[in-house]
């Protein structure tokens, strides 16, 4: 595990169920408040589309929403294309 707290990220999964918000802990600890967290749920289909929610908990203090944005659009990106990124 690194020793330096600025290389961690807390990453889960819920494949069971569907969410449409999630509450990561929150340590009081400030050093571990600037770890980015991310969850994702189970996909579904809507409409013809599958669907799967992402949660994404960050602190504004390191992270602007302007880049937060761009990166949503990275991974949408990838989830609209999966025959293409997954070779």
């Amino acid at each position: 595990m690194p020793k330096d707290i600025s290389e961690h990220i807390f990453v889960t999964s819920l494949p069971w169920i569907s969410f449409t918000q999630m509450t990561h802990p929150i340590p009081q600890d400030k050093n571990t408040q600037t770890i980015p967290r991310i969850c994702w749920g189970k996909y579904f289909e809507r409409n013809g589309k599958l669907i799967m929610n992402l949660n994404i908990i960050v602190s504004r203090i390191f992270v602007d929403g302007y880049p937060l944005s761009k990166t949503f659009l990275k991974i949408q990106e990838y989830f609209d294309n999966p025959k293409n990124n997954l070779k």
